[in-house]
């Protein structure tokens, strides 16, 4: 037999061979362990606040390395919360996480949830820190959920005594620029005192028209005030909380002033602590003692 046609009926055979053996057997693989469900407690990340309030994750359970893995990033999740407050004060609120960690470590479907608008920015800037997360120690894998409540409280801030007294020499500061630390972060007591030092001298002239009345002339004493500043920098309610008898005609003066201060967008609420010590002498002192 020819060459040629030798071949032909091995190839003939070989399919034949195949038919009857019926198709190639597919080897699948084993499917992935179903995860565990673990929920974590809620984390609070402040904007200011550098350290957790809740105790430090058990890290010998999974739960507990989990959470430490994430909140090792403590830093840059604030830095993820903090960055959008100065566009967007409201951004405050609940963001939940959700995500699937391997045996391998390695984290997978993550998404992370909120209902508040604002928060969204901030959940992306999370998420792009979370999923790059190896969590290592799990036996099983694990499907968690972590919830993350981001806060932003008013900053209180007690301004040091401010003493009027007749012959006082009102110097503005020359900048106030150089003071508030280039515009940015939370506002400071020296921000807070140059600002209110462009205003000084008409503070004194609340007031001076007492001392140049016969039974006021040697008036003197304290008025206290309460200062809310939006986060935009305006001014909202200023409270008077208290006012000594000899000064009770300045009150409504400084009331006026203060009304119209402008400090710089912080995106954070603070509320302000002022005194003013009016003193009939030429020259400063120490502070009034404390009302009994």
């Amino acid at each position: 037999m020819a060459p040629t046609s030798a071949y032909r009926l091995s190839v003939i055979a070989a399919l034949a061979l195949g038919c009857r053996s019926g198709p190639s057997t597919i080897v699948v693989s084993e499917p992935r362990e179903a995860p565990g469900v673990a929920d974590l407690p809620l984390e609070r990340i402040r904007r200011g606040v550098a350290a957790s309030s809740s105790q430090a994750p058990d890290t010998d359970q999974p739960e507990g390395r989990v959470r430490a893995a994430v909140l090792r990033h403590r830093e840059a999740l604030r830095a993820c919360f903090e960055r959008v407050l100065p566009a967007s004060p409201e951004a405050e609120g609940r963001l939940t996480l959700s995500f699937v960690v391997e045996t391998s470590g390695a984290v997978f479907d993550a998404a992370a949830d909120t209902s508040t608008p604002a928060l969204r920015p901030v959940r992306e800037c999370v998420l792009a820190l979370v999923r790059p997360l190896t969590i290592d120690g799990l036996r099983h894998p694990l499907r968690v959920t972590f919830p993350l409540q981001f806060d932003n409280p008013p900053l209180e801030l007690d301004v040091p005594e401010i003493a009027l007294y007749p012959r006082m020499r009102v110097t503005p500061p020359e900048s106030v620029a150089a003071l508030v630390h280039a515009g940015s972060g939370d506002l400071t007591v020296d921000e807070v005192a140059a600002v209110l030092g462009l205003r000084l001298n008409d503070h004194l002239q609340c007031y001076l028209p007492s001392l140049r009345e016969r039974p006021t002339r040697r008036a003197e004493g304290a008025a206290h005030f309460t200062m809310a500043v939006n986060s935009d920098g305006s001014v909202g309610d200023v409270t008077l909380g208290g006012l000594d008898d000899g000064v009770r005609a300045t009150g409504e003066c400084h009331l006026n002033l203060l009304r119209t201060a402008r400090f710089r967008p912080t995106g954070r609420r603070s509320t302000l602590a002022l005194t003013f010590a009016m003193r009939p002498q030429e020259t400063p002192s120490s502070p009034l003692a404390p009302r009994r």
